[in-house]
């Protein structure tokens, strides 16, 4: 929120004391002060166990009544319920207030993955101004949707297309993620994109082992490993 210029515009019409009829326009501006500002949570996405978001405001107030205003801040889920409080009615100074959220409750307990709000309060003798601002948990790795040749599965064909489609809320870091084919790090051969990869190879007739890792932009990881095995079946005419 900033400070903003208010214009009202209005009509009017009548009769005036000598019973004539007016029409007007009428039109009055105004500056609106918001006495928060520059409300910020970085990063806007975290994991708890891996990192906190560092959450901050500034009160700049203007006038007696926003001089004497109490300040409550705190962390609310999808159904505004009160999560965690940093401060609540308190008579704050002009400055900058920052505040660190490691994703637990008043009770200590890490809350769920979601999306939270940072909500501040100025409570004066005439209104309350909330102001507030997004933040979501996500504490789990990507998701692998779909992959092949499947685990514990038999393939006939030597000319092998192996690959993962997969998802996550935070999108994946592909700098961050491998590939290994019977132990062997495949990572740069193989075709990457923000939703799959792929790696196509000839496999010899044996049991084969593939390994997938996965990282995602605030640093979840999945290491998923499974088997398969290849079969070139005599053909029978």
């Amino acid at each position: 929120p900033q400070d903003g210029q208010m214009v009202v515009e209005g009509y009017a019409s009548g009769m005036d004391d000598e019973a004539n009829y007016y029409e007007t326009n009428i039109s009055q501006s105004f500056t609106v002060h918001q006495p928060v500002i520059n409300l910020s949570a970085n990063p806007e996405v975290f994991s708890p166990s891996i990192s906190s978001v560092e959450l901050s405001y500034e009160f700049s107030p203007l006038g007696t009544e926003q001089e004497n205003a109490t300040i409550t801040s705190k962390i609310v889920d999808s159904n505004s319920n009160t999560i965690k409080t940093f401060e609540e009615n308190s008579t704050k100074q002009p400055g900058t207030y920052t505040f660190t959220w490691d994703g637990k409750n008043d009770s200590g307990d890490t809350v769920p993955d979601g999306t939270y709000r940072f909500v501040v309060i100025v409570s004066s003798e005439t209104k309350n101004v909330k102001y507030e601002i997004d933040i979501k948990l996500d504490s789990q790795g990507p998701q692998i949707t779909s992959y092949y040749p499947e685990d514990g599965s038999i393939i006939e064909n030597p000319d092998c297309n192996i690959y993962a489609n997969f998802t996550d809320s935070s999108g994946v870091n592909l700098s961050e993620c491998q590939f290994f084919l019977d132990g062997e790090d495949l990572t740069s051969s193989a075709d990457w994109s923000a939703t799959s990869f792929s790696y196509f190879t000839m496999v010899s007739e044996e049991s084969h082992t593939a390994r997938l890792i996965l990282k995602d932009n605030v640093g979840n990881t999945t290491d998923f490993t499974w088997s398969f095995e290849m079969k070139d079946y005599p053909q029978i005419w």
